[in-house]
């Protein structure tokens, strides 16, 4: 079993989630404290977007080979620097309290926000160091199945708006059934245009240990009749 710190999803955790209606009206909850953090010109802000069986997450400052190759060995859980995306509460399994609330620091509405409250979704904005790596992904357990999609990492630029949610698909390369999508927010007019960011994966080599890896590297390894993944 992979050593990270990513939320498990239990029955429970279903069963809650099943009977939290479609339709239920959600709420913004403004986070003064998150919010005073940013500064664009030193950090980003981050939006991930989880429920319907989707809990993330994200750690930032650390590259795939350090957070999963010795820090989740060295620390106990809790004090890896992941922070999960949903508010803890006293219940069990730790939920959101009431699970209709977002938490918002003041980022751009996209699609995925203005649909909110016809799905079972939820999303919360956190503020990050810009030029460090942020690594991020999910466990999901669904009516489409359960799996964990590959971590992936990407480096927000100074004062730019992140989107981040997590998806089941047919097929994945790194992955079989859910990927993590991040999306980079760019204003204009009362909703945000959204473009496709191409991140970097940690993936866990034959050798049982993670590496960062992209597409384009990928591909060109297979063209040389290289191992997909370095040592």
């Amino acid at each position: 079993m992979q050593r990270h710190t990513f939320a498990k999803t239990t029955l429970a955790a279903c069963c809650i989630f099943a009977l939290a209606g479609c339709g239920t009206q959600k709420i913004n909850v403004i986070n003064q404290a998150e919010a005073s953090k940013f500064n664009p010109a030193t950090s980003a802000r981050l939006r991930l977007v989880s429920g319907e069986g989707a809990l993330g997450g994200f750690v930032s400052g650390q590259k795939c080979e350090t957070y999963f190759n010795e820090t989740t060995f060295l620390f106990p859980q809790g004090r890896s620097g992941w922070v999960n995306a949903h508010i803890k509460t006293n219940s069990e399994p730790p939920l959101r309290e009431p699970d209709t609330q977002n938490s918002v620091i003041g980022m751009p509405e996209t699609a995925a926000t203005t649909s909110i409250n016809s799905s079972k979704r939820y999303y919360d904005e956190y503020v990050v160091p810009a030029n460090q790596p942020v690594i991020t992904g999910a466990s999901m357990d669904g009516s489409k199945g359960t799996c964990t999609p590959t971590p992936v990492l990407f480096t927000p630029e100074p004062g730019a708006d992140y989107e981040i949610s997590y998806q089941f698909v047919q097929n994945g390369l790194f992955s079989t059934g859910c990927q993590t999508h991040v999306r980079k927010l760019s204003k204009t007019g009362s909703i945000a245009t959204e473009a496709p960011v191409f991140p970097k994966f940690c993936a866990k080599n034959d050798k049982g240990r993670y590496v960062t890896i992209d597409l384009l590297e990928v591909i060109e390894r297979a063209k040389q009749g290289k191992p997909l993944l370095p040592e």
